[in-house]
Parts: structure tokens; sequence; C-alpha cells
């Protein structure tokens, strides 16, 4: 499964009229290795999606992990994330 975190819908409001596209893999890499990921698969995933494009390519054990800790992150990174899974599928 693919998740473009370069290309990420930034959801203004909650009923999704509003929103601009963000670069989040910096803040979503960083979150993880600083705060939210313990152990070497979660550094390597946050290694990954920081360097990643939109043809980065994520398993489902990835995909579960990264679910985990959007669930830490606002509410718009959440239904931005599930969008973008949502794309994929």
């Amino acid at each position: 499964m693919r998740i473009d975190f370069k290309r990420f819908k930034r959801y203004k409001r909650l009923d999704k009229s509003v929103f601009e596209i963000a670069d989040v893999r910096e803040m979503f890499g960083n979150l993880i290795y600083e705060e939210l990921g313990y152990g070497f698969a979660d550094k390597r995933l946050a290694e990954k999606i920081y360097d990643s494009d939109e043809n980065t390519q994520f398993s489902e054990e990835e995909v579960e992990r990264i679910r985990q800790f959007a669930a830490s992150v606002n509410c718009w990174f959440m239904d931005g994330l599930e969008e973008a899974i949502k794309k994929e599928d």
C-alpha cells in the first residue's frame, strides 16, 4: 500500500470542506522517532516515512503501526491518513 506523506490533506474544517496539501514526512517521522516509537522497527518506519515519496510502498504491518501512531496526533492527521489509505485501496 502506498501513502503519500509528501502530498497529505490537512483538513481545516470538521466537514472537510477546506483543506491544504501539506508535506508531513518530517513532522510525522520525527514524532515517531522522538516520542511515539520504541525499538528498531519503529526507528526504521520513522526513517522510511521521512525519506518517502508518492511511490513508497508500506506493508500491512507498517500501515497498522502508522494508524496506531496517528491516534496520538491531531484529528486532521487521522482523517488525512484514512483518506490516503482509502485512495490506495
